[in-house]
């Protein structure tokens, strides 16, 4: 049931302004004194007779009965007047909707309400591990077929952060706006959720907010794992619920029964076999994506390098040779061959016709090179004809500095650089190292494959520890090797690409794209090579909320509020209507009064 409302009762005061104008209406002119022929009050004396009140007079002229509603609806235009519905859809709706682990069992009720508040226009935003706009402003059917294809993502859901970009798209539309929040209201991402909400409150926005919070708290999961290529694997599970429970582990044929307390884990060792396969928690509880981890075991031996060099570079060949996971050959110029996985020129001052089309032929299959500058000379000489590089001369340089967070260069330090080559690596460069404003250490995506640069001159970094561990990760890194740690991942995991990749979801979609969200648990195919990732999150998988986010929603008032809609437009229309009509009247008064003179 929907109520009026009045935002602006001082606009109510122009209701005062219907007072003079009746009162002009019931106020009889005064009887002046005339002398008229008698036989008048033959013809009229029934028509005294029939005289209807002032009142009744009111009521039969249209042309006032107009006016007074015209004026009526004037004075309730000031008055901001509003209904308190219990839908959103209309005008421009954002929905953020919480599609994350812990709201498996409320997914199609969340659909349900979602499509209940479809408005005119709507943006869709989906928590996960991190915002995703999956529509922004489209029509009512575009959103229902979005909203109707959701399913659980298997993700950490943050919460705060999907709630800040929907204030941002709020803030920027003028017109009729309003903000529909489905979420059971648990944020695994640390996000200062209660304030956010406070911030909501205190806005003009409409907002409809849909509480999915269950009390029934039955769930257990696992919640680490640590792959091993040589030895015990190891998975934890954890009992989440509030009683002691007794469930089975099963992988591969091998059983064990696990009976944990409440709060209590447990740690499961097994044997990784080759190829795919699953670890099942055999327990019907409330979150069924964390009761199941998917493992791919087909980890390369080595990445394969072609060291391309004149001479000896005793730091570089040991640094290449102390992994175990790093193969390299040397060759010259004049000897180079396809089939490797990564190219390192080192220090080359120029390239043959045959060498510069072999290593571009390898970069269109998805190969990788990396070009190694030099302290001396004019560094390595140019590249324009081949990879649209070229290595400038010395300039200034300065204390080392990591420019983006990634694994090759993650804990190490590369000093100071008094001197690098001034670079310039042009568009969708990713720079990792910069001395001063020189990048030292970049990719980029070149063909199919990735073009990298290393800048670091001087046996000052080439003495450290931490050289051989640079040279042994940026490598494996170019080369795509990955670990079983790194094949296995968490829902959520960023994935990014030299260039467009093809790749096929669990659920068997197939998408292209520089970059993926691993959002959905299960098994993912990326170029021929296959990652697995699993819902291994403690906070999802504890369905326990803030205790001030418990005494701030009662499930029940925030699922039956009623949300204000303004309805000024309704009587704008109206309005105009009626001036419409109060013309149409008018006027075909006025034309009968001049034909029957």
């Amino acid at each position: 049931m929907a109520f009026l409302g009045f935002g602006n009762f001082v606009g109510l005061l122009a209701l005062f302004s219907l007072i003079p104008f009746l009162i002009l209406f019931f106020i009889k002119p005064k009887a002046r004194e005339m002398i008229i022929p008698s036989v008048m009050f033959l013809s009229r004396g029934d028509e005294r007779k029939n005289k209807r009140s002032s009142f009744k007079n009111l009521v039969n002229d249209k042309l006032l009965l107009l006016q007074i509603l015209i004026i009526g609806l004037i004075a309730l235009f000031f008055a901001a007047p509003y209904l308190s519905v219990s839908t959103v859809g209309s005008g421009d709706v954002v929905f953020v909707l919480d599609t994350s682990a812990s709201m498996e069992k409320h997914v199609e009720s969340l659909k349900d309400s979602a499509l209940d508040n479809i408005g005119a226009r709507n943006t869709i935003i989906i928590v996960g591990s991190s915002p995703r706009i999956v529509l922004e402003g489209g029509d009512s059917s575009e959103a229902k077929k979005i909203i109707k294809k959701l399913g659980v993502s298997g993700s950490k859901s943050a919460i705060t952060e999907s709630l800040v970009l929907a204030k941002i798209y709020l803030d920027n539309i003028q017109s009729e706006k309003a903000l529909f929040f489905g979420s059971d209201l648990i944020d695994t991402e640390n996000g200062e959720l209660i304030n956010q909400l406070n911030e909501f409150d205190n806005s003009k926005i409409p907002i409809k907010l849909v509480d999915f919070y269950s009390d029934n708290k039955n769930n257990a999961g696992f919640i680490a794992l640590d792959l091993k290529k040589n030895g015990k694997s190891i998975v934890v599970i954890k009992n989440f619920c509030c009683e002691m429970k007794s469930f089975e582990v099963s992988y591969e044929g091998r059983k064990k029964v696990v009976t944990l307390n409440v709060g209590a884990s447990e740690e499961f060792e097994f044997d990784m076999v080759k190829g795919k396969s699953e670890i099942n928690l055999l327990i019907e509880d409330e979150i069924n994506g964390d009761n199941i981890i998917y493992l791919i075991n087909d980890e390369r031996e080595a990445v394969n390098v072609m060291l391309i060099q004149e001479g000896t570079d005793k730091y570089l060949e040991s640094a290449l040779d102390a992994s175990g996971t790093v193969k390299f050959v040397k060759k010259s110029v004049n000897n180079i061959k396809k089939g490797y996985d990564v190219y390192i020129l080192n220090k080359i001052s120029s390239l043959t016709v045959e060498a510069k089309k072999i290593l571009k032929e390898e970069l269109n299959l998805g190969k990788s090179v990396i070009v190694i500058g030099s302290e001396e000379g004019s560094g390595v000489g140019s590249y324009e004809d081949f990879l649209n590089f070229d290595i400038g001369e010395k300039v200034s340089g300065g204390e080392s500095k990591l420019t983006r967070g990634v694994s090759f260069t993650e804990g190490l330090s590369f000093g100071r650089h008094s001197r690098v080559r001034g670079i310039d690596c042009g568009i969708s460069c990713q720079e990792y190292l910069v001395a001063g404003d020189q990048p030292v250490i970049f990719v980029k995506p070149f063909e199919k494959g990735l073009f990298a640069y290393y800048g670091v001159f001087g046996e000052d970094f080439s003495n450290r520890p931490d050289y051989p561990i640079f040279w042994t990760r940026f490598v494996r890194y170019l080369g795509g090797y990955k670990g079983l740690n790194e094949m296995n991942t968490n829902t959520g995991t960023i994935i990014s690409f030299g260039g467009d990749a093809n790749f096929k979801l669990p659920g068997g979609t197939k998408e292209k794209g520089n970059s993926l969200i691993m959002e959905e648990s299960g098994f993912y195919e990326i170029e021929n090579k296959i990652y697995s990732a699993n819902v291994l999150n403690e906070e999802e998988s504890n369905l326990e909320r803030e205790n001030l986010l418990e005494n701030r929603i009662s499930n029940e008032d925030v699922i039956q509020s009623k949300v204000k809609k303004n309805i000024w437009k309704e009587l704008l229309i109206i309005g105009m209507f009626l001036l419409i009509l109060e013309w149409i009247v008018s006027n075909r008064r006025i034309a009968r009064r001049d034909y029957s003179v």
